[in-house]
């Protein structure tokens, strides 16, 4: 018997919607940093967690034939699909498996680190991976700033309550940590530089940097 869900879709279907929704909502907001980080042609990028590779793809056109593109995930189906000539998808698993050291100009994750049992070690590793002068690019959620529109409405209270209970849950329960973004340290002090620019969620693009503490 086959594992259905609701209305006869598998929870495969269900996962490749959730991410083709992720990437609709977050992508532009990816590329306009990318496009302030400024990605050139030549350059070999590590895409992490790359869900269905949307990401990798722009990366890919954007590096052209001279450069090169990996997109990792624990899963590859959803990249099967992807056909780029300097485009590798590879099945691997950030805390397991090892990655080149020193090689990639730029690497890149994004919703992915909230997910992890170790954050702290996959950020390591992807440290190492990049070359001296690259970057490592971290996109993760701060649920700290979400809560009700309407402060003054009589629901407001109980709606932040609910988000709030329903955010605490998922962390204690080890299925993402919704804060993550907003209490990972990453220091800059040893190896490179840290550009911060919060706007309503924090976002961090940093230069040959390891972090130092993930404080929660």
């Amino acid at each position: 018997m086959s594992n259905t869900s609701h209305r006869g879709k598998a929870p495969e279907d269900f996962e490749g919607e959730r991410l083709q929704l992720l990437q609709q909502t977050l992508d532009p907001l990816t590329i306009r940093r990318f496009e302030q980080l400024g990605v050139q042609k030549g350059w070999r990028c590590l895409e992490v967690g790359a869900g269905r590779g949307s990401v990798a793809r722009w990366l890919a056109k954007q590096v052209e034939s001279q450069g090169k593109v990996v997109a990792t995930d624990i899963g590859t189906r959803l990249l099967d699909k992807t056909r780029e000539p300097n485009l590798e998808m590879r099945r691997h698993d950030i805390l397991v498996d090892d990655l080149e050291q020193e090689y990639y100009d730029l690497v890149h994750t994004r919703a992915v680190l909230m997910h992890l049992a170790d954050p702290v070690q996959a950020v390591k590793k992807m440290a190492a991976a990049v070359r001296p002068g690259g970057w490592l690019f971290l996109e993760e959620f701060d649920w700290i700033s979400f809560g009700a529109v309407d402060t003054e409405s009589p629901a407001a209270q109980t709606f932040n309550q609910k988000m709030e209970t329903l955010a605490k849950t998922l962390q204690a329960v080890h299925v993402m940590d919704l804060y993550l973004g907003g209490t990972c340290e990453v220091s800059s002090s040893s190896l490179g530089s840290l550009i911060l620019t919060p706007k309503g969620s924090q976002e961090s693009v940093v230069e040959e940097t390891l972090p130092r503490s993930c404080n929660k």
